[in-house]
């Protein structure tokens, strides 16, 4: 195949892959997408699914890997090739070496965790009874902003979060100091007045004594409420 018509050929499918993507931004997921490619025809999709399902192994590769290999009936994905929008990570670029796939097109490259070149290259492993050929850069651009955009909303979500907490626990703190200067009023009013009108709780007026008493208390119990 000629490179011009190579290039478009995965576009093609890179961009089937960006559209999986944003599946998982869609439910919050850090947006990554993948296609597994036979015979010109897609055989696997996946996207991050890491939070919703629960489990580590819910990457977009693993999730295409699966699907692919049910269509096929069979592990070995010898005439495959995936598209996926980010570098794989050393569990998915193990999970591409086991599958026998071999050809791998990647979209933008993981400078922090990726495993086809940046931190390891287990898929050229040479080491491994299988290695992986690699072509990078394949709407790399499209792919890279897409991580860019869903991280910068991430963190201004995380942000106004924080601000609308820090102004709940302020509206919360005003209205515990408001009640507490309220009972601390009440208090020396109730001293003034039992002062004033001398109140003997021990004699014979106990029993209007005792009820001014438990209008007092049921006073600082409506405050405490």
């Amino acid at each position: 195949m000629e490179e011009k018509n190579r290039d478009s050929y995965d576009s093609k499918y890179m961009k089937e892959a960006i559209r999986q993507a944003k599946k998982a931004a869609l439910i919050d997921e850090v947006p990554i997408g993948c296609v597994i490619v036979y015979q010109d025809k897609i055989i696997g999709r996946g996207y991050n699914k890491r939070n919703k399902m629960g489990s580590t192994l819910a990457h977009a590769e693993i999730i295409a890997i699966q699907k692919a290999s049910k269509k096929l009936n069979d592990w070995r994905l010898e005439e495959c090739t995936m598209y996926v929008t980010l570098e794989p990570c050393p569990m998915c670029a193990g999970a591409i070496v086991q599958a026998r796939i071999p050809k791998v097109v990647i979209g933008a490259m993981n400078a922090k965790a990726g495993c086809a070149g940046s931190v390891l290259n287990i898929l050229e492993e040479k080491g491994f009874n299988h290695q992986v050929e690699k072509i990078t850069g394949v709407l790399e651009e499209e792919c890279r902003i897409m991580m860019k955009d869903f991280f910068r909303e991430l963190r201004q979500r995380k942000k106004e979060k924080k601000i609308l907490d820090m102004k709940k626990g302020t509206v919360y703190n005003e209205k515990t100091f408001a009640k507490l200067v309220t009972i601390f009023l009440l208090f020396i009013i109730m001293y003034k007045i039992k002062k004033k009108i001398a109140i003997d709780f021990r004699a014979s007026r106990g029993v209007s004594g005792t009820l001014y008493l438990q209008s007092a208390i049921a006073g600082v119990m409506f405050c405490f409420g």
